[in-house]
């Protein structure tokens, strides 16, 4: 992400891999995702799950329903980097990710 070329859009990577039922929380994440939804419809390109543990089939039967056609579309599970670059191109993915940027690339949530 180039902050001097004025970003109009970021891809949202949540990693889910060490995520199981007992630290999961699916009220939280139907209001994530609600929250982009409404308030940030057009300032996120991709939402991804990387490494989103199995329950996740279930949880997102249940969330599905409640987001719109447009947010649907800009959801992604991933589970390789193969699976990232259908969104993402390789030299944009940082290396933590199997892609080819530095991983200072990232810019974690707290620091927006």
């Amino acid at each position: 992400m180039d902050r001097s070329q004025g970003v109009t859009q970021a891809t949202v990577i949540l990693d889910l891999e060490k995520v199981g039922w007992k630290s999961l929380d699916v009220e939280a994440l139907k209001n994530i995702m609600l929250f982009f939804q409404n308030f940030f419809p057009e300032r996120v390109s991709t939402a991804v799950f990387w490494k989103a543990p199995g329950v996740f089939n279930a949880l997102w039967r249940v969330v599905k329903p409640f987001l719109s056609d447009m947010t649907k579309s800009k959801i992604l599970f991933a589970r390789k980097p193969e699976d990232l670059n259908k969104k993402v191109e390789l030299k944009y993915l940082p290396a933590c990710l199997g892609g080819q940027a530095k991983d200072s690339a990232m810019i974690p949530i707290d620091q927006l």
